[in-house]
């Protein structure tokens, strides 16, 4: 904890140079001022040109011109791997789409606002597919633990139950057949709890954890009206930056396990780096208001605003996660879109003995508060933006008076 006190500032703000915005989207968001100094090359060609055409002077003129092509071909270059990036759905790797055709920017009808509520709702599980996750164990699944230890007092024939689980020993200790007494009295204890066998159980069937609610779906779930096309819209792009999280924090999951595998150990939760999402909220600067999960979003640095150009939603995310991959779990955020880190927060996990609730594993873990700003391209998305949101997202946030989420 020491080393990541003494550099995290250090690291987020480099990661905010390097793996948000980068060359690109500042040539994006600067364009104009580029365009200005083509202008003013080009100006000067014009100039040179009306001094006259004698030979002396061509040679000038022909290498202004190469100037000015090469500066043009640069920032188109740049433009393009900007867009490119925005225009792909991280989560599928394809180009981004709405998930129904002739939803957005106009709705064509009911029956294509009832196919949109469908698919959401199916897509919308599917983030937690992605991630293999799961909350803790149910009272439920505590009571069939406690049935279990019951039957196995009575001397029940347990053929049909799994083993009784037991946590891994110390690093110091794997290997060494001769545990201490305290680490056997543990076990032991560990072996008849009923709370304990339970979370291990639901820890052994997924990568990481997702506190019920913390990924919350759209109110339009909640209606058994047609959505309207803001609430249409507020959906898929709410959506679209889910999947960007999801993507982002499952692929390192992913080739941990991958990794794993190929050692022949299992993977689950106590060997992923990324254990546990807590909360994702997004603001309500959607248009109409959108949004999830309210709370109190860090102030910012950036000065970025809506405008012509992009609108900016703020996200913020608190996870668990390996402390020796915190920094990896940050440039993942930063690297999957365009999004820069705002604020970091963090603080260490005490080790919980009898392993109830959620189980981490025996490497040390941070539960860290992550506030992001994320940057969407109009020239991406206005294709998809309702008329009448088109002047709100280009606001500082997406604020106009009397504009409801229906209609």
């Amino acid at each position: 904890m020491t080393l990541l006190k003494q550099h995290l500032l250090t690291i987020v703000f480099a990661l905010v140079c390097v793996g948000s915005m980068g060359t690109a989207v500042w040539a994006y968001l600067a364009g104009d001022g580029i365009l200005e100094q083509m202008q003013k090359i080009e100006s000067l060609r014009s100039q040179v040109q009306r001094k006259g055409s004698a030979p002396r002077n061509l040679a000038m003129i022909e290498a202004k011109e190469k100037e000015v092509e090469a500066g043009n071909a640069d920032l188109k270059q740049r433009l393009e791997i900007v867009l490119t990036k925005q225009k792909q759905n991280a989560f599928y790797g394809q180009p981004r789409t709405t998930l129904v055709p002739n939803v957005l920017p106009e709705l064509e009808s009911n029956a294509s606002a009832f196919a949109f509520k469908t698919s959401y709702q199916r897509e919308f599980a599917e983030l937690f597919k992605r991630l293999r996750a799961r909350d803790k164990a149910s009272l439920d699944e505590i009571k069939a633990q406690r049935a279990i230890m019951k039957n196995r007092r009575r001397g029940a024939d347990l053929s049909l139950f799994t083993g009784f689980w037991m946590p891994d020993p110390p690093t110091e200790q794997r290997g060494n057949n001769d545990a201490s007494g305290q680490d056997s009295t543990l076990q032991q204890a560990l072996s008849e709890h009923p709370e304990s066998r339970a979370a291990e159980l639901a820890a052994r069937e997924c990568y990481m954890y997702v506190t019920k609610g913390a990924i919350k779906p759209h109110a339009l779930l909640e209606s058994s009206e047609a959505p309207s096309v803001i609430e249409i819209w507020q959906a898929q792009m709410a959506l679209w930056i889910e999947q960007d999280i999801v993507a982002a924090l499952s692929k390192l999951n992913e080739q941990r396990a991958s990794k794993l595998e190929a050692d022949g150990i299992e993977p689950w939760v106590v060997k992923m780096p990324v254990k546990h999402l807590k909360m994702l909220r997004l603001e309500r600067w959607f248009g109409g208001g959108g949004g999830m999960n309210r709370g109190k979003f860090a102030a910012s640095f950036t000065a970025r605003r809506n405008d012509s150009k992009m609108f900016m939603i703020p996200i913020q995310m608190e996870l668990v996660v390996e402390e020796a991959s915190l920094m990896r779990v940050i440039d993942s955020l930063c690297g999957i879109g365009f999004y820069t880190p705002t604020r970091v927060q963090y603080k260490a996990v005490d080790a919980n003995p009898f392993q109830t609730d959620y189980i981490y594993g025996n490497d040390p873990v941070v539960e860290i508060m992550i506030d992001m700003e994320g940057y969407y391209f109009r020239e991406v998305f206005d294709e998809w933006i309702p008329k009448r949101l088109k002047k709100v997202l280009a606001t500082p946030g997406a604020k106009e008076k009397k504009l409801s989420g229906r209609g």
